[in-house]
């Protein structure tokens, strides 16, 4: 599949960071620029309601954890997970689940934003990443 990657979409995260590795350090959010980061990488990303929530953080986050090599392995380059959460609670979220930078975190910063621009791929079978689409 390939897709246009919309212009100037940027994202909130906090970067990881060995010396920030604990759950209780904050880190300095940053802009994570996604056009760029994207434009010439194959990047997988999904959305959730929210970091910590029950359903998030047993059925929507583990199932893309769990599946990181074979995700790597069929030449995705980035995989992104966006809630609407601040920068701190998804990095929070990535350590509290022992995710390193393996998958960024990050938060969506303008949902109207990202409806205007149409941003949608195309999406895998349900069931395939988890049950509950």
């Amino acid at each position: 599949m390939t897709s246009k990657t919309p212009r100037d979409v940027t994202f909130s995260y906090v970067p990881y960071s060995p010396s920030d590795n604990d759950i209780t350090s904050c880190g300095i959010p940053q802009t994570y620029p996604a056009s760029q980061e994207f434009s010439t990488k194959k990047a997988v990303l999904f959305a959730v309601p929210g970091a910590f929530t029950p359903g998030c953080s047993v059925r929507h986050l583990p199932p893309y954890i769990e599946n990181l090599q074979e995700i790597k392995r069929r030449g995705v380059d980035v995989v992104g997970v966006v809630a609407y959460n601040d920068a701190w609670v998804m990095s929070a979220w990535g350590k509290a689940n022992g995710v390193k930078d393996e998958i960024v975190f990050v938060l969506v910063r303008s949902v109207a934003r990202v409806r205007e621009e149409d941003w949608v791929g195309e999406w895998g079978e349900a069931g395939e990443m988890g049950d509950d689409h």
